[in-house]
């Protein structure tokens, strides 16, 4: 919120939530969703997931998928909002890992969730299991390495929204 007032701006929260099945979801620019995926769609300031995919990823890596997935979604809604750009998409995608861990920490200290034991290792083994296998920064769709994506995520928790 204090980036947007800090520029004359106001924060647009999300308008929906849009669970989806497989390749079922709704179009966002006249792209179709995916299967096992979450993305934020700016053309109608939406968060869609793949909910078997997410659903899955909780069984298998425990709630810290859902701590990290939606957050980095909302960190592309914010950087949507500010009008950011990047040269890489990787620079996108850890700041939106950034923004993350400033969300999720911000939501911890507001006692909307609870952190449990285990919430931390259950985070870097999801950055892990997302990050790129390669640093080929350069691609188009690049994330990052599992290490560079747990480094934004931590920088986010641990100093603020401020600092990505």
């Amino acid at each position: 919120m204090r980036q947007f007032q800090a520029i004359g701006g106001t924060y647009e929260p999300i308008r929906d939530f849009v669970p989806y099945s497989g390749s079922d979801g709704p179009t966002c620019g006249g792209q179709p969703s995916v299967a096992n995926n979450a993305f934020y769609c700016s053309d109608g300031h939406f968060i869609a997931f793949d909910a078997g995919w997410l659903q899955g990823m909780y069984q298998q890596l425990g709630d810290a998928a859902v701590y990290v997935v939606i957050p980095h979604e909302f960190g592309h809604a914010v950087q949507a909002q500010l009008t950011q750009n990047f040269n890489f998409s990787v620079e996108r995608e850890l700041q939106a890992d950034c923004y993350a861990g400033g969300t999720l920490n911000a939501l911890i200290q507001a006692q909307q969730l609870r952190a449990d034991p285990g919430d931390d290792s259950e985070i870097i083994n999801n950055l892990q299991a997302a990050g790129d296998p390669t640093d080929a920064w350069w691609e188009p769709g690049a994330h990052g390495t599992p290490e560079r994506r747990q480094s934004a995520f931590a920088t986010g928790y641990q100093q603020g929204v401020t600092a990505c």
